[in-house]
């Protein structure tokens, strides 16, 4: 999974670990080593992990398990993207109001950033997650898909998808089966509420 480096932020925590007696894992020479984004959580080259996940507004998040694949933790695996659709896109996926790894900080041309998606977690390679954040939605119905652009030779996927309201699970789809060029329109989310309508149609490619 590709990593996104902020050394300023272990220059922080390394600030507050010096005010109370400490320094990660011990490595006083070290303590500007980079932080690094895995997984869903923050964390630290030379130290305990951290966690850091978003708490407010709305996230959408896949993973996904690959049967054929022996190793999902190397630099080798199966690739699936999330879609998180703004309703101005009607229906139009892979366009402007699309968030996905090809638009992962849309414009929706609303004041404010917040207003706006982005996609917070990506993964090329093997389980995910892929999230997309709404930090503070607008009140509407955003359409989910997700849509397997490659499978590296491993063959089908079982992916699951969990959407977050305040940074807690309020409806989860597990283990729907795709195979490599499938599209799975799973549903619209609602918001406020992040309540969920299934529409669960797998497309032939991107519709």
């Amino acid at each position: 999974m590709p990593l996104l480096r902020v050394p300023w932020l272990a220059a922080l925590i390394a600030g507050v670990l010096a005010l109370g007696g400490g320094t990660p894992g011990g490595a006083q020479d070290n303590i500007f080593q980079d932080g690094f984004e895995s997984g869903t959580c923050l964390g630290w080259h030379l130290a305990v992990p951290f966690c850091i996940t978003p708490t407010v507004g709305l996230r959408v998040e896949i993973t996904w398990d690959t049967p054929g694949d022996p190793d999902p933790d190397d630099e080798v695996g199966s690739d699936l993207d999330l879609h998180v659709l703004h309703p101005l896109a009607a229906g139009d996926w892979e366009s402007a109001f699309d968030c996905y790894s090809g638009n992962p900080t849309p414009d929706w041309g609303l004041p404010g950033q917040f207003h706006d998606a982005a996609l917070i977690f990506e993964d090329h390679d093997g389980l995910g997650p892929e999230a997309v954040q709404l930090t503070a939605p607008e009140n509407l119905d955003y359409a989910v898909g997700a849509y397997y652009v490659d499978d590296a030779g491993f063959g089908e996927s079982f992916v699951t998808l969990t959407i977050y309201s305040g940074g807690v699970p309020v409806y989860q789809y597990p283990g729907k089966l795709l195979f490599p060029g499938e599209f799975w329109e799973v549903g619209l989310v609602t918001w406020p509420g992040a309540g969920f309508t299934e529409i669960d149609v797998v497309w032939v490619g991107i519709p």
